[in-house]
């Protein structure tokens, strides 16, 4: 956002951080213009600490989907992130075997996340999860072919 004049006479500067509106008044534009960049360093700095979410509410990985294209006729695994502001989009089509699908997403989610080993052994549970329900998944969807 950008300083504003204000009605009292001075300059205002404002943003929007985790859903708190910050609103600061300077009576000279400069002074404005420096809140304001005070306000973008903490919108950057509370967006990092933000914790990520790995996995979808229904205990799928984050930004991964399994899809039909009816105009293919295939089964397709999709990989879609943003990185630096545009959208990203990978795909892999199932070729009757669920493995080499799997490994594909997990490469595609832990390269998206910069995952490591040590946090990707402690997220086994919740990966096995995942890959079971991508595999009923699949396995309604197969029906389609």
């Amino acid at each position: 956002m950008a300083v504003h004049a204000h009605a009292t006479g001075g300059f205002r500067a404002y943003k929007k951080i985790n859903g708190i509106e910050y609103q600061l008044y300077a009576k000279d534009e400069s002074k404005a213009l420096a809140l304001q960049h005070k306000l973008d360093k903490k919108k950057v700095e509370f967006s990092s600490l933000r914790s990520r979410q790995y996995f979808c509410p229904k205990d799928k990985l984050t930004g991964i989907g399994v899809r039909y294209l009816t105009a293919k006729k295939s089964i397709v695994l999709i990989a879609q992130y943003t990185v630096n502001g545009k959208q990203v989009k990978k795909q892999k089509t199932y070729q009757g075997q669920f493995e080499q699908l799997w490994q594909f997403a997990i490469k595609q989610w832990r390269e998206y996340f910069n995952i490591n080993t040590h946090d990707y052994v402690e997220m086994m549970p919740q990966i096995k999860k995942a890959k079971r329900q991508y595999i009923q998944e699949l396995g309604q969807l197969e029906s389609r072919l």
